[in-house]
């Protein structure tokens, strides 16, 4: 079973649902409550761009830490359901995705991506982490996964939405 990190949009009433009830915050865990425009799957990304982030000494890693780790959790009554996700679900409210967004707008991926070593098997190695058996230059899966994370979180912050984040 691969774990990957999953986000999901939603509006601040649907947060305090989620909040109070084990079945709203199940189904959007199981990707029913929201369209799937409202999720990302950020694959194993979340580790590699802290990381690039830590080695490069560039860019804002305790925003990328909550923007891909969330902070409180949800419903701790969770724990209890039967086939639970793999780590609970954490939510950021509207005003934490506000400056979160604006947090990921100010790294420059590209700028991180540079100072770091040019040879996709040494850019790895500086990584280590969840990239470590990676195929070919991550650079590319970096920067896609980056990218969709900031807009995702841009578009959230525009129609003052929370999001929760959780490891499935």
């Amino acid at each position: 079973m691969a774990i990957t990190t999953q986000l999901a949009r939603i509006t601040p009433g649907r947060l305090s649902e989620c909040r109070r009830s084990v079945a709203e915050l199940d189904g959007l865990c199981s990707f029913e409550l929201v369209p799937a425009s409202e999720h990302l799957d950020l694959d194993w990304a979340d580790d590699a761009l802290i990381r690039v982030c830590e080695r490069a000494g560039v860019g804002n890693v305790p925003a990328l830490r909550r923007a891909t780790g969330g902070d409180d959790e949800v419903n701790p009554a969770y724990r209890d359901h039967p086939y639970s996700v793999w780590e609970q679900p954490k939510a950021l409210e509207p005003s934490d995705v506000l400056t979160l967004a604006a947090a990921l707008c100010d790294i420059d991926m590209g700028h991180v991506l540079s100072v770091l070593p040019s040879d996709p098997r040494k850019l790895k190695a500086a990584i280590l982490g969840a990239l470590a058996d990676f195929i070919g230059d991550p650079r590319p899966y970096i920067t896609t996964h980056f990218n969709a994370l900031r807009d995702f979180y841009a578009v959230a912050a525009e129609n003052h939405l929370a999001v929760v984040v959780w490891r499935d």
